[in-house]
C-alpha cells in the first residue's frame, strides 16, 4: 500500500523494511497479519505521511 506514496520494498522478512528514493530514512514494519496501531502511526509519522494521506490511500485500495 506505502508503494503508492513512492515507497520501495527492500526486505521482506520477520520485517518489512521500506524506502523511497531521495529519502535519507527507512521504514520498518512487522511482517504480521495485523501490525499494532500506535507503532503504524509512528512510521508513517516519521515517513512525514499525514493520516488523511494514508486514508485516502486505504480507501482506493
Amino acid at each position: 500500500m506505502l508503494e503508492k506514496l513512492g515507497w520501495v520494498i527492500r526486505s521482506e522478512r520477520s520485517h518489512i523494511i521500506l524506502t523511497k528514493p531521495g529519502e535519507p530514512l527507512h521504514l520498518s514494519i512487522p511482517n504480521h497479519r495485523e501490525v499494532d496501531r500506535y507503532l503504524l502511526h509512528q512510521e508513517l509519522r516519521k515517513a512525514r505521511i499525514s493520516d488523511e494521506e494514508f486514508r485516502r490511500v486505504f480507501d482506493e485500495l
